[in-house]
């Protein structure tokens, strides 16, 4: 529920069960500071802050009523991921706007000439400064970029700050896929979250960016360390979070 609305519903039904989902941050989203301050105030009475990254725990008013629930994910979607677009050779994609960097692109297409990089709903134009090995896609329905990213040989998260969130490493759908798959991933370093799989660069830097995309050209595709929750799992957790063990912040 929306923090504004606490008093309305404990007035309107003082026995509703009060449960705040947490996707990003309000600070880093800018939200409007009545609905900070807000949240300050009735967040500790709330039954439950559910975030969907433990990183959010910092910014939250209470962490006594906190769990962590993350992103669900429709593992429907490997039946929809074929057959290949690509012609031979290397693929690198990217998918979506968020903070996107074009930069990124500008030097790793020069740095890497035979690996043609596919970005698929940027929002922006081509830059000019982009290789001729990088291909721009209109953005597209959902199902059909699955294909791009289960058959890429790399999937790219080109967040254009080296500040990004690091609450992003959990909450990135395109991460999220990007596992899903077994993709080996490039982002910047502060969304590596841990994983054996992103391989991770300073925006801007080349040199960064070279050794992170070498290493993921070469990796492995490996399952992610740790299973993507159903929604209908997420669900049970959002309704009853303190009914399980893995939605307790770590201590």
């Amino acid at each position: 529920m929306a923090p504004i609305f606490f008093d309305l519903v404990k007035r309107l039904n003082p026995s509703a069960k009060t449960i705040y989902l947490a996707s990003h941050d309000l600070e880093t989203i800018n939200v409007a500071p009545y609905v900070k301050q807000t949240f300050a105030q009735v967040g500790p009475k709330m039954d439950a802050i559910c975030l969907t990254s433990r990183y959010m725990a910092e910014g939250m008013p209470s962490v006594d009523n906190c769990y962590v629930v993350p992103h669900g994910f429709d593992y429907s979607l490997g039946d929809y991921a074929d057959p290949s677009p690509y012609g031979p050779g290397q693929h690198a994609v990217s998918v979506g706007s968020m903070l996107f960097d074009p930069d990124f692109f500008v030097i790793a297409s020069r740095l890497f000439p035979e690996v043609t990089f596919h970005i698929i709903g940027c929002g922006i134009g081509a830059h000019p400064d982009f290789g001729k090995n990088v291909v721009l896609h209109e953005e597209m329905p959902h199902r059909l970029t699955l294909p791009y990213i289960k058959h890429a040989t790399v999937g790219i998260s080109p967040y254009r700050s080296a500040h990004v969130p690091r609450y992003l490493s959990d909450t990135s759908m395109k991460l999220m896929q990007y596992d899903f798959f077994e993709l080996p991933a490039v982002c910047p370093s502060s969304v590596m979250g841990g994983h054996r799989s992103r391989f991770g660069y300073t925006p801007g830097d080349a040199k960064s960016i070279l050794c992170a995309m070498r290493r993921a050209l070469a990796a492995p595709r490996l399952p992610a360390e740790n299973a993507l929750l159903s929604w209908s799992d997420v669900v049970e957790r959002l309704l009853a979070p303190n009914m399980f063990s893995d939605t307790r912040l770590a201590a």
